[in-house]
C-alpha cells in the first residue's frame, strides 16, 4: 500500500511539472501575441503580401520556443521554419511572436541576433544570401 501511494504521489509530481510547464509556455504564446499586436517592425522587415508567405508559428513551435534556452537555438528554430529567406528583423519578429524572452539581453537583441545569424551561416547551418532589396537574408538548408 505504502509503495502504491509513493508510486501514485511521484506520477502526480510529474503531470504537476508537467502543467506548470505548459502554462508558462501558454503565458508565453499570449504576451507574443499581445506583442504582436502592438508591435512596430523595422525598416528592412518585408511584411509579406500574401498570407500563404507568412509564418504562423504552431502550438509545437511555442512550446519549443519556450523550452529553448538559447538564442542561438531559437534563431535556429525560427529559420528552419520558414517557407522563405529571413532578415534579423524578421528573426527577431518572429522570435518575439513566438514568446521568446529578450529581457535577459542588456544589448540591442537585433544585434544579439544577427552575430548568431552570422555564427550560424560561418558554422554551415544556416545559409545567407542577398534579397532583392540588398539586405541579408537567412534561410535553412536543405535536408536532402
Amino acid at each position: 500500500m505504502q509503495l502504491e501511494l509513493r508510486q501514485e504521489v511521484a506520477r502526480e509530481a510529474s503531470r504537476q511539472a508537467d502543467s506548470g510547464k505548459k502554462i508558462g509556455a501558454l503565458r508565453m504564446g499570449v504576451t507574443g501575441l499581445l506583442r504582436l499586436r502592438d508591435a512596430t517592425f523595422d525598416s528592412d522587415e518585408v511584411l509579406p503580401s500574401h498570407p500563404a508567405d507568412m509564418y504562423i508559428p504552431t502550438q509545437q513551435d511555442v512550446f519549443e520556443a519556450a523550452a529553448s534556452s538559447s538564442l542561438t537555438e531559437a534563431c535556429q528554430s525560427v529559420i528552419q521554419s520558414s517557407l522563405r529567406g529571413m532578415t534579423a528583423g524578421e528573426v527577431r519578429r518572429e522570435m518575439e511572436i513566438m514568446g521568446f524572452d529578450f529581457s535577459n539581453y542588456t544589448s540591442n537583441p537585433l544585434s544579439s541576433i544577427h552575430t548568431v545569424l552570422k555564427r550560424l551561416d560561418q558554422a554551415g547551418k544556416v545559409r545567407s544570401s542577398k534579397n532583392s532589396a540588398g539586405k541579408t537574408i537567412y534561410e535553412a538548408l536543405s535536408t536532402e
